[in-house]
């Protein structure tokens, strides 16, 4: 299981974002634009020892919808629009980092608008292919100690300033951020940072239609104001020591208490335990507290967070302060970010909702792992 499990969730993971893409009916109000991008990657880590490329080229492909009020959700989230984009990576530097090609839905928001201009925001998450990484055998490329899977996580976010010529065509300039990691599932996994600066054009096939606002009373209310018990399961796998380590699970509970507010959001806290195999093979192969490993391989944490509904789609932020440490684990606190697919959501029976989750786990600037769980609310 553990094998196979790397590639399966990262897949698993962006046909569930998917979801929100793909949810509309008719063609008003969609487009595509491409965008080109000059980037250069950067150091954030002095652990980072692969020379730097001296400028890095992406084309980014990007096909979205204007949201128009058909659902809910969009008059709540103020019409975002809503797609899935399509970018190539050249660093510049193939022998060190090789190329990249990622798939990841986004979202983007208008910040301001003042006539023809537009003031934008964007992101996506998804997954990503990068054709080098750390290999001791049988290229031998030791000198990427950046990334230690083929199959990773792909984030990205950007601002530009956009113009309307007509009702066919846009124009944009504005800045780029794009990030490659496994979420620390395999090592080495410093990630792949790079910043930039595009230009793009935009085109919609069709003229958009006027919106068509749902009423109020449509809006799912039930939820609102509910209060919920949750228990979320979880898992998740790491690789001990450098690349090539042996591969071993994490089993993770949470137990939370949740409310719904305002129809597009989901307030939380409770508690965290986490059981790391890893530091049970470590501690018994070290004779370190022997007949007490498991007591020493465990962690756990109460926190809070906020899940953003956009639908059946949640995007979660999470932080927390340890209170109890596994073995060599003296951080104070975590923080966790990622999404939930809301299989069901009711507000009457035993079981109120149930929701599948991808998140990753991280320490400030470090990720710790990528957690897959099942969220049953009663």
């Amino acid at each position: 299981m553990v094998k196979y499990f790397r590639n399966i969730s990262l897949l698993i993971g962006s046909f569930l974002m998917l979801q929100i893409t793909f949810a509309q009916r008719n063609w008003n109000g969609y487009g595509i634009e491409i965008n080109g991008i000059h980037a250069q990657v950067f150091k954030h880590t002095a652990a980072f020892k692969a020379p730097l490329p001296s400028a890095s080229q992406l084309i980014e492909l990007h096909a979205f919808h204007k949201t128009r009020g058909e659902k809910p959700w969009h008059a709540l989230r103020h019409f975002p629009q809503i797609g899935i984009g399509f970018t190539y990576t050249n660093y510049g530097l193939d022998s060190v980092y090789g190329r990249g090609y990622s798939i990841y839905p986004t979202i983007q928001y208008q910040l301001t608008q003042k006539k023809a201009w537009s003031w934008t925001y964007r992101m996506g998450l998804g997954a990503g292919y990068l054709s080098k990484k750390f290999e001791r055998y049988n290229t031998w490329d030791t000198l990427n100690n950046m990334i230690g899977s083929g199959l990773n996580i792909y984030f990205m976010a950007a601002t530009d300033l956009r113009y309307t010529i007509n009702s066919h065509w846009d124009i944009q300039a504005g800045l780029q951020f794009a990030h490659f990691s496994n979420a620390a599932t395999l090592k080495p996994n410093l990630g792949i940072n790079s910043y930039g600066f595009h230009l793009g054009v935009r085109f919609f096939p069709f003229a958009e239609d006027k919106r068509v606002v749902i009423g109020k009373d449509a809006v799912p209310q039930l939820l609102d104001n509910k209060k919920v018990w949750n228990l979320r399961l979880a898992y998740a796998i790491n690789q001990s020591g450098s690349g090539d380590g042996p591969l071993y699970g994490v089993y993770h509970a949470s137990f939370m208490r949740s409310k719904y507010y305002r129809h597009k959001n989901k307030v939380f806290g409770g508690i965290d335990i986490t059981y790391h195999k890893r530091i049970y093979a470590f501690l018994r192969n070290n004779e370190i507290y022997p007949g007490a490993e498991k007591v020493h391989s465990y962690n756990s944490s109460i926190f809070v967070g906020n899940t953003f509904l956009f639908g059946k789609i949640g995007f979660q932020l999470q932080t927390g302060v340890y209170i109890k440490n596994a073995y060599l684990h003296d951080e104070p606190w975590y923080q966790k970010f990622g999404f939930e697919y809301y299989i069901m959501q009711h507000p009457k029976g035993f079981l109120k909702e149930l929701a599948v989750s991808g998140l990753v786990k991280t320490h400030i600037n470090k990720a710790e792992l990528l957690e897959w769980g099942l969220n049953c609310g009663f």
